[in-house]
């Protein structure tokens, strides 16, 4: 990892709460840590306020959340940053930044993806270059998992999931996969090439890593 000299660097992991889908909440409940930073994104606090918790931080311009919600928030003590209307960036990247900004490098995204393809396209696009710099980023909605992987990563996989490893770069180099039914050894992986798509585990614990360029792997219950 790479430090400018006087730069602080948290071991806690950051959660933001993004406005997409929410496949699960007792799901993302099981993938919070006691530790978590947790943050929101404008309108996703309704979500993590169902599952009985408060942010750390709330950040947007508030235009997709409940007034009533936001003033209980406000009662409750969370750090609110509030943003114009008119702004260039979307919450979730507002939230990114001031994250980045406190030192935390580790970061699960939860409903980064839903109905909305540019805003699902936008989370993943947005968070690729930080993953090829060390940053350990993850993406749930409860149900199914996404991990950066720029160097190697470890799953443990339930029984009646799939794992797809796609190249999320041009090209990803020196590409091994071990404890699945397909096995890849020193694989060349490119943009939209299917030899990675819905492979099967056959071993409790799998690994996966890289040598150059960037994965992303999604764990998906099966159809």
């Amino acid at each position: 990892m790479n430090m400018r000299q006087g730069e602080q660097v948290t071991a806690a992991r950051a959660v933001i709460f993004s406005n997409g889908s929410y496949a699960d909440l007792a799901g993302v409940a099981r993938r919070l840590q006691d530790d978590d930073y947790l943050v929101c994104a404008d309108g996703a606090l309704k979500h993590l306020h169902r599952l009985g918790r408060w942010p750390h931080l709330l950040v947007g311009d508030f235009d997709s959340i409940d007034l009533d919600l936001l003033q209980a928030a406000r009662e409750q003590g969370v750090e609110l940053l509030t943003f114009d209307r008119e702004k260039d960036y979307t919450d979730t990247e507002l939230a990114w930044q001031v994250i980045k900004a406190r030192g935390h490098r580790q970061l699960l995204v939860v409903g980064g993806w839903g109905s909305r393809l540019d805003h699902s396209l936008a989370n993943l696009l947005l968070f690729a270059p930080f993953a090829q710099q060390g940053f350990r980023i993850s993406f749930t909605d409860g149900t199914t998992d996404a991990y950066f992987v720029s160097d190697k990563v470890t799953l443990r996989p339930e029984s009646n999931q799939l794992v797809s490893i796609m190249a999320f770069a041009p090209v990803a180099r020196g590409v091994t996969a071990k404890g699945f039914h397909w096995p890849l050894t020193d694989a060349t992986l490119s943009w939209g090439q299917g030899l990675g798509i819905s492979n099967i585990p056959v071993a409790t614990e799998c690994s996966i890593e890289v040598e150059e360029g960037l994965l992303l792997v999604v764990v998906t219950p099966r159809d």
